[in-house]
């Protein structure tokens, strides 16, 4: 009947002509942008009766907001929000999905830079993502291996839920505490994680692939957080059982910041800042040099594997 998958058509045919602005109405209020929304109001003008479906509408959204690019089936967002539509499909029926896209896995991102994501479901900043924009690694407590990193983190919204006694505290208080972090680091698929994720099961624990700790769990049917946020799918880091580190960028790393290599560890796109133990070793090692030239100028020879100390 010409109501949606015709109106979706002319509208992303009118997004890619890309005009700076368009009349609406009435015809002396102010220019509008051309958006999914507005483009709908335009058409409107001549066929009251257009109304796409939610889902095109989010893929019209998605398109605008990458640019209106020729081929938008090769872009990293669109892949990302393929596989989350095939994991609530399979969800839905109650089993994993068939393929899981691994964001760190070259050959399915292509190489291209992977940046912040936020979670399909939720938007708003997450201290986890946007903490003073800097770029954290997630790595396993026991054994200290790269488990995660920002960009591969998935953001979300604490729900709000306040009490009575809260809202009082609130009001008595013009400077209430922050809410604690959640208890779980929700993060993308990772290359590590595909010996259980590739098992079919729609949850279960993951475990650190070099010292095999307890490190997570995940849940394709989705997980409640602390903060009272639901999250589909979940796969998640126990914060309990993982240390976060600074990362800073190199020269010449893209906007994208640190990120994991294929076997998980850290890549060439960033490198952990440790300066205290650095700055620490290279104090001691200055000691020990001036200790030995001492005992050079009195004439006197120590074995190279003779600690001498201070002196």
């Amino acid at each position: 009947m010409g109501k949606s998958r015709s109106t979706t058509l002319i509208i992303s045919y009118l997004l890619t002509q890309r005009p700076p602005k368009i009349l609406s109405l009435p015809p002396n209020s102010p220019p509008l942008p051309l958006t999914p929304t507005t483009a709908i109001s335009l058409i409107r003008q001549s066929r009251p009766m257009v109304e796409p479906n939610p889902g095109f509408m989010q893929q019209l959204e998605l398109y605008y907001s990458l640019g209106c690019p020729a081929d938008v089936t090769s872009t990293q967002a669109y892949k990302r929000w393929r596989f989350d539509q095939e994991v609530r499909e399979s969800v839905a029926i109650g089993r994993a999905p068939e393929q899981v896209r691994f964001e760190d896995d070259n050959e399915s991102n292509g190489g291209v830079e992977i940046t912040p994501q936020e979670h399909s479901s939720s938007s708003g900043p997450d201290h986890d993502v946007q903490k003073s924009k800097r770029h954290f690694e997630y790595r396993c407590r026991k054994c200290r291996h790269s488990l995660s990193a920002t960009p591969y983190l998935v953001s979300h919204t604490p729900k709000p839920n306040p009490t009575p006694l809260t809202q009082a505290s609130n009001t008595s208080n013009a400077n209430p505490s922050p809410p604690p972090p959640c208890a779980h680091i929700y993060t993308q698929p990772l290359l590590w994680m595909k010996p259980e994720l590739s098992k079919g099961n729609l949850n279960g624990r993951l475990n650190c692939p070099k010292c095999n700790t307890n490190v997570g769990k995940y849940a394709w049917q989705g997980l409640k957080c602390s903060c009272g946020a639901w999250m589909v799918p979940a796969i998640t880091l126990a914060r309990t059982r993982v240390d976060e580190v600074a990362m800073t960028r190199r020269e010449g790393a893209g906007s994208g910041g640190a990120g994991l290599a294929r076997n998980g560890s850290s890549s060439d796109v960033g490198h952990v800042h440790e300066q205290e133990k650095g700055d620490t070793l290279k104090q001691t090692n200055d000691e020990l040099a001036r200790s030995r030239e001492r005992l050079r100028n009195l004439g006197i020879r120590m074995p190279p594997n003779v600690n001498v100390g201070k002196m």
